[in-house]
């Protein structure tokens, strides 16, 4: 009774839900000479409407793991101290990717 079970031939089988698999999204935040900026929330929206978030490092370098593969992400930067005239990509995501970049405008 409930469970993923399948009757098959007489036997009770589990059936066996294909799951979607679970890729890694990186990449970096800079200036526009290609310095990294550090301490800048980069925010990872999904289909459903969760939200996560990651923040830059020294060198400016971001990691989102446990990604669920073939899903559409909304990717936002924030900063205080600096402004972006793109602040925001969408990304369809398959695979792992590592070279998401935002490139900062001014101070």
């Amino acid at each position: 009774n409930g469970g993923t079970f399948g009757l098959r031939g007489g036997f009770w089988q589990e059936v066996f839900v294909p799951t979607a698999a679970m890729v890694s999204v990186s990449g970096k935040v800079t200036t526009a000479n290609g310095g990294g900026i550090s301490n800048v929330r980069v925010l990872m929206l999904n289909q459903t409407g969760e939200t996560q978030s990651a923040v830059s490092n020294n060198f400016g370098n971001f990691r989102f793991d446990d990604v669920a593969a073939g899903e559409i992400y909304i990717f936002t930067v924030q900063s205080k101290r600096y402004q972006f005239s793109i602040r925001t990509q969408v990304l369809s995501v398959d695979d792992n990717v590592t070279d998401l970049v935002f490139i900062a405008d001014w101070k």
